[in-house]
């Protein structure tokens, strides 16, 4: 039992979405990360919401740009996972060191070069993925689309999970079809 939960439509324009946050006044957001930004700047010129604790973003990746926007609006943590529709979660962002820390008892993962080798501490390469957990469609060394950085070394946090330091975004493999 986690206690009551509200929805709202994400289409809704912005100026909604902070008219009804004001007048709700939640404990905890959870939004897709498009949606923070909008709401984020439609809270500029209002009082900040009390009550809220924690916002959780889902389906998107935050540009650092809008989380520190976000952070200066809200003034709360703000979490982000990792995940795949093909996986589902694959990782959690780190609150104290903004990596990225891997649940390897469902999946591993490497970030390769355009060649197809791993990536050095500190460089952006393609994040492939490797599930344990579909039995039924197993998939090994998945392209995510995702250009992930390599982190280096452990995690500040202590945590001993594997980790990749940051997203970057998502390329996209286009063919030309003859004319």
């Amino acid at each position: 039992e986690s206690g009551p939960s509200l929805g709202f439509n994400n289409t809704t324009p912005p100026d909604e979405h902070v008219r009804w946050l004001r007048e709700v006044n939640p404990d905890y957001l959870l939004v897709q990360a498009a949606l923070v930004e909008h709401i984020a700047l439609g809270m500029q010129e209002c009082s900040s919401l009390e009550r809220l604790k924690r916002i959780q973003t889902v389906s998107q990746q935050l540009t650092p740009a809008v989380r520190r926007h976000a952070d200066a609006v809200f003034q709360v943590p703000i979490q982000q996972n990792y995940g795949l529709n093909e996986f589902g979660l694959v990782a959690s962002r780190c609150p104290e060191a903004g990596r990225y820390h891997v649940h390897h008892e469902h999946c591993t993962f490497g970030i390769v070069n355009a060649a197809g080798e791993p990536c050095e501490p500190g460089e952006f390469g393609k994040l492939l993925i490797t599930s344990f957990n579909n039995l039924a469609q197993p998939m090994f060394r998945y392209d995510t689309d995702d250009l992930a950085q390599v982190a280096d070394g452990p995690c500040p946090c202590g945590r001993t999970l594997p980790s990749f330091a940051d997203i970057r975004g998502r390329y996209r493999r286009l063919a030309s079809l003859p004319e």
